[in-house]
């Protein structure tokens, strides 16, 4: 049994180092069932035969060794998940095929298989043909393990092709649902506190509305949401042009502290990467409402 798993996990080690290869790591002879991968000639990591990934903490100590990092976890986890299918599918048998194919998939009348090649396992979907004694219409995918993953979703019937968003898309559908809650939200408040700027107005106000113009301009192109720059706009009229800019510049401080104290958390834990932003709002009031006590 020992001799099995030790088996199976050097095959995984010797696949999971083509990937690695083709994005550009490097990699030395395995050592006692571990992997290191180098990255720009200097050690990064090692991958083990169970396809955990160790690192010492000085070997990804910047921010592109983190993202070097991330891309060898998600190339060792994405190579466990199909090898471990492949250890276990059946073998292909079909009229005319030859080849050592696996079926890794087989749903309504189609069938994502793999077959392992000196260049990694190649990956190919077919339909069975009416008596399911051979196959047709093959879509080759070489190593690209994902894609094949969707064709056979769509082509099987489990997905409608029409379901499926392009990465445009879901940008775009991100950035309204985004804009949508921060409006639905604040939308209230930021009248309240605008209103509130009119019992003491005074023309040197209209200066703090200044400050919203980078964020609504950032907004149009899809870098924030346009109920920050309301939330700005009112803020800055109520407290005006230099009680507004250090509200700002508060929220601004708080927000990256924030930010690199979630980003250390997950390192030390050793966790996948923290998104690249969070809500910007809340950070906003707390340095506003700072600025108009103080």
């Amino acid at each position: 049994m020992d001799t099995q798993n030790t088996s199976r996990q050097l095959r995984y080690l010797e696949e999971v180092r083509i990937p690695l290869h083709r994005a550009g790591f490097e990699t030395l002879p395995v050592e006692g069932e571990q992997l290191p991968v180098l990255w720009n000639g200097a050690p990064l990591c090692r991958i083990t035969g169970k396809g955990s990934v160790f690192y010492r903490r000085e070997d990804a100590d910047t921010s592109q060794a983190e993202d070097a990092l991330y891309r060898v976890e998600d190339i060792a986890a994405k190579t466990l998940e199909y090898m471990t299918a492949m250890e276990a599918a059946p073998q292909l048998k079909a009229s005319g095929l030859d080849g050592d194919y696996r079926i890794l998939a087989d749903f309504g009348g189609t069938v994502l298989a793999g077959s392992p090649s000196k260049y990694g396992v190649q990956f190919v979907t077919w339909d069975w043909d009416y008596d399911r004694t051979g196959v047709v219409h093959g879509h080759y995918f070489m190593e690209n393990y994902d894609g094949a993953k969707q064709d056979f979703a769509t082509r099987s019937g489990l997905i409608q092709k029409e379901q499926l968003f392009s990465p445009e898309q879901l940008t775009e559908i991100y950035r309204c649902c985004t804009d949508s809650v921060n409006e639905d939200f604040f939308e209230l408040t930021d009248i309240v506190i605008a209103g509130a700027g009119l019992i003491s107005f005074s023309p040197a106000r209209l200066l703090g509305l200044a400050l919203a113009v980078p964020f609504w301009l950032a907004s149009r192109r899809g870098r924030g949401g346009m109920g920050d720059a309301f939330l700005i706009a009112a803020s800055g009229f109520l407290l005006g042009f230099l009680c507004g800019v250090a509200g700002l510049v508060l929220a601004l401080v708080l927000y990256c502290l924030f930010y690199l104290a979630i980003a250390a958390l997950h390192k030390i834990r050793r966790q996948e990467r923290p998104p690249e932003s969070y809500p910007f709002a809340p950070f906003l009031a707390v340095g506003f409402f700072t600025a108009y006590i103080i």
